[in-house]
């Protein structure tokens, strides 16, 4: 049977527009957790971030709120002074790519499934609300680099495979990013710690899809006994999930 092992923290907002009224980023202080193998999760102001470093780049998993950016980038350059290469969303919603136009700047290639840049092309609807964002979401936020079901990226030493959850969950463009080497998994939304799952219905969520999802991370992930390691399943939400 396998066991999942929740270490929790303060819960952040389920999910949010790009453009949303945002808390005081100013105050909020990243901390990076080390999983071994030169990949890190950073927690601050918004979504986890996952960052897999190699020697000639880095693979990044979401990016959170604009002001987070820059103390992001600061946090990992503690770590490794390669460039971003590859910045991966793991779907749509603000708190989870809000800051990609600051890493794509500094050219990084921005990823995503196909359905997510589908959504950033269209007017951002807040879920909890119904209310449109009349700002449009800045060209370098929309992922250049997309893919329906499969991809694989590599730097030097990280190798991350990009997988469709095989239906709409969280959303109809979360993506699940699996660190094989190192059994690290980066869920997105797809799978949450602090809070019941979040199906966000008008942005293509559904129930079904969110279980078909979390069966998928289950597959994937290696159940072993926690003093051998095991697998690290990073939520979306502030927390992490040892298997």
């Amino acid at each position: 049977m396998r066991q999942i092992l929740f270490a929790l923290g303060l819960a952040a907002g389920a999910f949010a527009p790009a453009h949303a009224q945002a808390p005081d980023f100013s105050k909020i202080e990243v901390k990076l957790t080390d999983l071994g193998h030169n990949i890190y999760m950073m927690e601050g102001g918004g979504g986890n971030v996952v960052a897999a470093a190699g020697s000639d780049g880095v693979i990044l998993i979401d990016s959170q709120a604009m002001a987070m950016a820059p103390k992001l980038k600061a946090a990992l350059a503690t770590k490794s002074k390669a460039p971003i290469k590859f910045l991966v969303n793991t779907h749509h919603h603000g708190d989870h790519v809000a800051g990609d136009p600051f890493f794509a700047n500094e050219g990084a290639i921005v990823v995503g499934q196909e359905n997510e840049r589908k959504r950033l092309l269209l007017p951002q609807k807040n879920s909890a609300t119904g209310e449109i964002d009349p700002n449009p979401v800045p060209a370098n936020e929309i992922p250049t680099l997309t893919y329906a079901s499969k991809m694989t990226l590599r730097v030097n030493g990280q190798t991350a495979e990009l997988s469709y959850p095989g239906k709409p969950a969280h959303t109809d463009g979360d993506l699940i990013v699996h660190f094989r080497h190192a059994d690290v998994i980066a869920a997105g939304d797809a799978f949450l710690t602090t809070t019941f799952p979040v199906i966000d219905v008008a942005n293509g969520g559904s129930t079904q899809g969110f279980i078909d999802g979390l069966n998928r991370i289950l597959d994937l992930a290696v159940p072993k006994h926690l003093e051998e390691g095991g697998t690290y399943i990073i939520p979306g939400q502030i927390g992490r999930a040892h298997v």
